[in-house]
């Protein structure tokens, strides 16, 4: 099957999601129903980290608004493609890169209480250090508070995984390797904020004091 045939598919398959979640007939019911349908789409090729996926779907929608909310009736909004990417485990740069070269805000929060990219747990070190990169936001408060502190909070709950009494409840090692993750995440961040100490010196110096009249 090609990759359009399998967009296709996903598009037969939300079409009937989205004219369940929006009724009426008429033209601006059609023309929600296909935006709905459309983001779900993307969302579910971003989701999925489906690289070839999301070059096709430009392809057809070269002009597409990837930071739209998409607001059903009844007050449903879907997260936006970069956040749905990084709703899952081991999001590839690639992934990422390609969202943000297509408009990806990267400090987008849809709603209030909604987390922006740099407070998703599924953040690796090297797709933070991109995303600050490309002018993400560390002061951005979400429900942990900044994005420091919410990556303090997890790597202090990773720190102690269960004891082996709770093996067959919990996966032990992923505690071990969230913990890693969470500190490497840390590391990116103290990285940025000694570089922004650095910068903010250098160009005060850089602006010449001004010199008050010559007393004679």
């Amino acid at each position: 099957m090609s990759k359009q045939q399998e967009i296709q598919d996903l598009f037969i398959k939300h079409k009937a999601v989205a004219t369940r979640r929006i009724s009426g007939d008429g033209a601006e019911a059609s023309t929600a129903r296909i935006e709905m349908t459309k983001h779900s789409v993307l969302n579910e090729l971003a989701r999925n980290h489906d690289l070839e996926g999301l070059e096709k779907f430009f392809e057809l929608y070269p002009n597409y608004d990837l930071n739209s909310l998409n607001l059903a009736r009844g007050g449903y909004i879907a997260p936006v493609p970069l956040q749905a990417a990084l709703m899952t485990e081991e999001a590839p740069l690639t992934v990422i890169r390609f969202l943000v070269e297509q408009g990806a805000n990267v400090n987008i929060a849809p709603e209030e209480g909604s987390p922006a990219p740099l407070h998703l747990p599924y953040l690796t070190p090297e797709i933070t250090e991109y995303l600050l990169e490309q002018g993400a936001n560390p002061s951005q408060r979400g429900s942990s508070g900044t994005v420091r502190e919410s990556w303090q909070k997890r790597a202090e709950m990773y720190a102690h995984p269960p004891g082996p009494e709770f093996e067959n409840l919990v996966d032990v090692g992923q505690y071990g390797r969230n913990h890693e993750n969470a500190v490497g995440v840390l590391a990116v961040l103290d990285r940025y904020e000694e570089k922004q100490t650095a910068i903010r010196p250098a160009s005060a110096k850089a602006v010449p004091a001004a010199k008050g009249p010559v007393v004679k």
